[in-house]
């Protein structure tokens, strides 16, 4: 008759972070006769013992939260709203060189239409465009020309 119990040294199943798949290792450490550390074969690596099992997720609770829109979905509209009320004739055209404050709708050549949320002292601003947010610089001194 064979015995079912593990001991150090047997060989286990275990998910390996370094190889990033499931790999056989050896034990290396039990804890009141539990897996507690295993020793990868193909890698070498030792690490805590990573059941291999598919152990059903957690059911994950409803918020009772009554948020119409959230993340994303809430930017975007954000963003709508900003564009709608400053029409076409308000936009400033993006320049690093620039002075921005929040509530101005800008013109950015590869991000489109934006308004700035937030200014920084650094000459950094928050502007949310219609794909999400970014981080842009602003307020930069122009390069000099050196005489010749």
């Amino acid at each position: 008759m064979k015995s079912t119990a593990i001991a150090s040294g047997d060989e286990v199943d275990s998910y390996c972070g370094k190889c990033k798949l499931e790999r056989v290792h050896n034990v290396v450490a039990l804890v009141d006769g539990a897996v507690a550390k295993v020793l990868c074969k193909t890698c070498g690596s030792q690490h805590r013992y990573k059941s291999t099992k598919t152990e059903p997720k957690k059911k994950v609770r409803a918020t009772t939260r009554k948020s119409s829109a959230s993340g994303p979905a809430r930017q975007l509209k954000l963003w709508e709203k900003a564009m709608e009320e400053n029409g076409e004739n308000a936009r400033k055209p993006y320049s690093i060189f620039d002075m921005f404050v929040p509530g101005d709708i800008i013109e950015h050549s590869q991000f489109g239409s934006g308004v700035v949320t937030e200014v920084s002292a650094a000459g950094k601003m928050h502007v949310l465009f219609q794909e999400g947010p970014r981080r842009l610089i602003f307020n930069r001194v122009p390069p000099q020309e050196t005489a010749a």
